[in-house]
């Protein structure tokens, strides 16, 4: 994974058996063994019409089960642009199951 700088790459270095444990707890296995970040230009994603819940997750609102559950989840996490990033991706993540169908809980 590529990060915008050392600062941020030490944070999430230090934050990364925390994330590979949630991670795993909620795939439900031990999908998840490393992550390894390295510093590098991160760009933004260019939009697709194949996935568009993937940049305008608001197109598809989640219920208030779903928004309480990735709350939960996260709540411990104390660096509040971690937990912006963190909340972003899985809110992304459980639209891009549902378009799929394969909706796995949270």
């Amino acid at each position: 994974m590529k990060v915008s700088s050392p600062v941020w790459m030490q944070q999430l270095h230090f934050l990364k058996e925390e994330m590979i444990e949630k991670i795993n707890r909620q795939m439900g296995d031990q999908t998840v063994k490393n992550i390894f970040f390295s510093i590098g230009e991160v760009l933004p994603s260019a939009r697709t019409d194949q996935d568009p819940a993937v940049f305008y997750p608001e197109s598809f609102p989640l219920k208030g089960r779903d928004k309480k559950k990735i709350e939960q989840s996260i709540a411990s996490v104390s660096d509040q642009e971690l937990k912006e990033i963190l909340k972003r991706v899985m809110t992304k993540d459980l639209i891009r199951r549902r378009l799929r169908g394969t909706r796995k809980s949270l």
